[in-house]
């Protein structure tokens, strides 16, 4: 079974510009559930490793910034391709 992604132009594959927007949310995304992960682990050891969960707080927050930020590259490159006519 072959996986198919949605493209306005067939062959030529999603926007560049709009693939590297949404990557970039995809993988925000993943390194805040594992941030997760990592802390509720964490609680069972935290003796050992208490100085670290700041950091961890703080490393959640750069993966929400980044999920933001490949939403709005990919709300960008939307209104950029439908502007330059390529949607």
């Amino acid at each position: 079974m072959t996986h198919e992604t949605f493209s306005p132009h067939p062959g030529r594959g999603p926007a560049p510009s709009l693939a590297k927007g949404g990557g970039a949310a995809g993988v925000a995304t993943i390194g805040v559930a594992g941030v997760e992960v990592v802390q509720n682990v964490l609680a069972d050891t935290q003796s050992a490793v208490l100085p670290l969960v700041p950091y961890l707080d703080t490393l959640r927050w750069v993966f929400i910034a980044m999920a933001l930020a490949g939403i709005a590259v990919a709300i960008f490159a939307r209104w950029d391709d439908r502007r330059k006519g390529l949607r």
